[in-house]
């Protein structure tokens, strides 16, 4: 799943992924928490340990609103300090489209005719995540941070 990552995204893109695990109250009931399922789970770990942003777990049916509240502060601070580990930069757009310069770039070589092989192109125009980013303008995760800090504090205020 990482390699899929970083052949979409590029090498760099790792360092601002982090794992959400829903459900974490499922696991609770289970008896499972998040550090059982890493330790038992090596391909799991593996995957986890490769997202240089770690991970999250939320639970899902946490009707608390003082506990929903914490939940979603400890996953921006998560977020706050994976960009700061990052110098403070978030993976925009151009990460993206300079990844995909360098994967059209290595299959131009593999094709050896300094054209786009037609198959990844017709994938490309069909896949709705790629269509969805080149209709989009650049918005990084900081931008994606200061939303969700606004939705917490409106949710905050409502409840």
């Amino acid at each position: 799943m990482v390699e899929s990552i970083k052949k979409m995204f590029g090498d760099e893109a790792t360092r601002y992924t982090m794992v959400l695990i829903t459900h974490g109250d499922e696991m609770e009931a289970d008896g499972v928490s998040a550090e059982k399922l890493l330790y038992f789970n090596p391909s799991f770990n593996e995957f986890v340990s490769k997202c240089l942003g770690g991970y999250h777990v939320f639970n899902n049916n946490e009707c608390n609103s003082e506990n929903k509240k914490k939940q979603v502060n400890e996953l921006v601070e998560k977020i706050d300090r994976m960009v700061q580990r990052n110098g403070g930069l978030c993976y925009t757009n151009d990460m993206f489209r300079e990844a995909q310069r360098a994967i059209d770039q290595e299959m131009f070589q593999m094709n050896g005719q300094g054209e786009p092989i037609g198959s990844r192109d017709a994938a490309e125009k069909n896949n709705s995540f790629v269509r969805a980013v080149e209709q989009t303008e650049a918005v990084g995760v900081a931008d994606v941070v200061k939303g969700v800090r606004a939705v917490r504090e409106a949710w905050c205020t409502t409840q």
